[in-house]
């Protein structure tokens, strides 16, 4: 048998394209190429899809991972670009949050992003107070009234300066006022 160069039959090896998914791509089985996963999106090497970021988690474009939102910060939506600061009067001292905390009775936060709040009694004066959820000591305690008008303190900017209650007064709660005060 000598060879031609005709034609033949025979079955040809057909080339088979095989598609290399990168980590922060998906592709399908029929794919020629990997689509970039969207922010708020995730997915690692060979993935056929991509997941969401929960809660409390962001990515960018073509991530590999999601991340946990820091300290300070939250996100409450899924599929998310990234985190936002805790509001003044309120905080976040976890990683992943889905929410910011109001600070508790007696304590605040100045700051957006805070981490932890700050108690009224240790930085202001014993005097002060604030109600949950407060940027600031906005209330003297019981026993005190406050002379309002601006007034700093230890470096905290406030609405006024408390004193103690003169004899003849009842101030049995937090938050009066001179205009407020009730004489016996």
């Amino acid at each position: 048998n000598q060879p031609t160069n005709q034609p033949t039959n025979r079955p040809t090896n057909q080339s088979v394209l095989l598609v290399n998914i990168d980590g922060g791509t998906w592709s399908n089985a029929s794919a020629t190429s990997c689509t970039v996963c969207e922010a708020g999106r995730s997915s690692s090497a060979g993935s056929a899809s991509c997941l969401d970021c929960r809660a409390g988690q962001y990515s960018q474009a073509g991530a590999t991972f999601c991340t946990l939102c820091t300290p300070g910060t939250y996100q409450a939506n899924a599929r998310s670009s990234g985190c936002l600061n805790c509001s003044v009067g309120k905080h976040s001292s976890s990683t992943g949050a889905d929410l910011c905390e109001d600070c508790p009775e007696f304590f605040f936060s100045t700051e957006p992003g805070a981490v932890t709040c700050l108690k009224c009694s240790s930085e202001v004066g014993t005097a002060y107070t604030a109600p949950e959820g407060s940027a600031s000591c906005t209330e003297c305690i019981k026993e005190y009234y406050m002379l309002e008008g601006e007034y700093e303190l230890n470096g905290y900017k406030l609405n006024g300066e408390c004193h103690l209650k003169p004899d003849g007064v009842d101030i049995s709660t937090a938050g009066t006022i001179l205009e407020t005060m009730v004489v016996l």
